[in-house]
This record gives C-alpha cells, structure tokens and sequence, in this order.
C-alpha cells in the first residue's frame, strides 16, 4: 500500500460527520453565538454545556448575541474573557497562547466562529452554521469584522490536542484532495 492511499484510508471519515466535529451546529437561523460559545466551553475547555441551556439566558426571543452576552456566557463557567479588535498578525499571534479564539464577521452577515489556527497562508475555522473550513487569508479577512474574544484561565487550560488534531485533520484533508487533483 503506498503512503498516499495509506493516508486517504486513515482520513475516511465522511465530510458531514468531520465537518460538524469540532464544532457544534447552530439549531436556529440567528444563535451563532451562543452555538460558538457552547462549542467553545464543551469541546475546547471541556465544560458541559450547550447551546440551548446559553438561549434560556436570552430574553430577547430573538435568539442574537453580541460579545459582551458572549463574555458573560463564558464567565459563568469561571473562565476570564477579554473583547478585542485586532489586525490578522495579531490574531495569529495571540492564537499561540489563547485558544480557541472567538471571531466576529462582518460579511455576508454578522456571524460567529472560532479561530483555530494558521499555517502555510490557511486558516481553518469552526463556523456553527458551515462547519470546519480552511480558508485563504483573503477569504477570512473578506469576512472578519478584526473583533475577537479571547478566553483564558488561571487555574485551568484548554484542550491543545482536540485543537491541534481539528486543525491537522482538515489541513490533511485539503492538502489531500489538492495532491489527489493533480
């Protein structure tokens, strides 16, 4: 077996089930918020929670966050937040030391994901509503509003390796499907 088809054999697993992994999908049209967030805390820094208990917190029925709703979410399960605007080089640098890190986009719509890394000019997200996308830069700047929300904690940290394997599996992937194009 050669290494190529050794390696697409260890990636089979079906795109829907690899693209709602890491992150979870948002059940209405406007919680990408409080899906990130639940998404955030569950999966990254291991705290049970989802996105329906954050939407009974939300009394404006309308089911939409901004990121001071997004920072007081995070702060009840005792975790330290702080809302940013920042240019791409800072956000990959701070995304070394704090991660995931919460993305506002402006366009198409005002919308939520998650960070999760760079490498060689891509960037990979985990969009509540499409899943875990690489992106050019181009394509996540088109998007990013450069408002972040950063998490931290003095007694506890994130989950590095469900990170880190989110990020290498999907790199993997593309880089796969491009090497198998040609």
């Amino acid at each position: 077996m050669t290494k190529l088809t050794f390696e697409l054999v260890s990636l089979v697993i079906p795109k829907e089930d690899l693209k709602f992994k890491y992150v979870h999908e948002q059940g209405y049209d406007n919680s990408c918020g409080a899906s990130i967030t639940s998404s955030l805390l569950d999966i990254y820094w291991r705290k049970k929670c989802n996105e329906y208990e954050l939407l009974e917190k939300i009394k404006d029925g309308k089911y939409t966050v901004n990121l001071n709703d997004i920072s007081e979410f995070i702060s009840e399960y005792g975790l330290l937040t702080k809302s940013y605007e920042m240019t791409l080089d800072q956000l990959i640098n701070n995304s070394e030391k704090y991660y995931p890190i919460i993305v506002h986009y402006d366009y198409p719509n005002k919308h939520f994901a998650l960070f999760l890394g760079y490498r060689d000019f891509r960037i990979v997200t985990a969009d509540p509503a499409r899943g875990i996308e690489v992106l050019s830069v181009k394509q996540f700047n088109d998007r990013w509003s450069n408002k972040v929300v950063i998490v931290a904690s003095q007694t506890e940290n994130s989950d590095k390796k469900t990170l880190e394997k989110a990020v290498n599996v999907n790199l993997r992937r593309i880089d796969l499907l491009h090497r198998r194009a040609w």
